[in-house]
Parts: C-alpha cells; sequence; structure tokens
C-alpha cells in the first residue's frame, strides 16, 4: 500500500515538476521538513529523522539532486559559512532549535 505524501513531499514533488532540465530552485523551510524529505532519500527511519532533526543548525544548507535515477541527497546539514565571523571566533553564527 503507498502512503500519503505529507505536505512537505508534495512541496518537493511541486519544485521538481516546475523545473526544466539544468534548472536550480532554492527552497528555504525549516529543519522538520527537511528531515521529513531527508528521511526518505536515504531510506532512514521516522524515529531516526526526528533525531536528525534535532540535530540541523539553523541555516545551514542541504543539496539535493534530481538525476536519471531519481532524487538524491547530496548534501545535509552544512554550516561552514556560519562557523568563523571574526579573529578569535569558535562558534560564530551556530544555533540549534
Amino acid at each position: 500500500m503507498a502512503s500519503i505524501p505529507q505536505p512537505a513531499e508534495r512541496a518537493l514533488q511541486r519544485v521538481q515538476q516546475w523545473l526544466d532540465r539544468g534548472q536550480t530552485a532554492l527552497v528555504f523551510t525549516s529543519g522538520g521538513a527537511i528531515s521529513v524529505i531527508c528521511r526518505q532519500l536515504p531510506g532512514l527511519s521516522s524515529r531516526r529523522a526526528l533525531r536528525l532533526n534535532w540535530t540541523l543548525t539553523n541555516a545551514s544548507i542541504s543539496k539535493l539532486l534530481v538525476g536519471r535515477g531519481g532524487l538524491h541527497l547530496s548534501s545535509f546539514n552544512e554550516h561552514a559559512h556560519l562557523e568563523q565571523v571574526g579573529p578569535g571566533s569558535t562558534s560564530g553564527l551556530i544555533s540549534y532549535r
């Protein structure tokens, strides 16, 4: 039995439908939506996806690629752009939920 897509999954499907080959879309959303979508890609359990959600950095970047084989997770929770703000800074702008 097929599962009913959740709102985040339906939104991702719509973005994929709007894009032509070679086009890029930027989507800004919360960690919860990212966790739901990323759970589907590597086949994570719902419990593991929930645990990942709590480790997501605010303003992090996750990258999805669409190819012949479908949707793929290229990177997850990148936040190097937040780490160094000034001299001697060790945490920069990193924050969580």
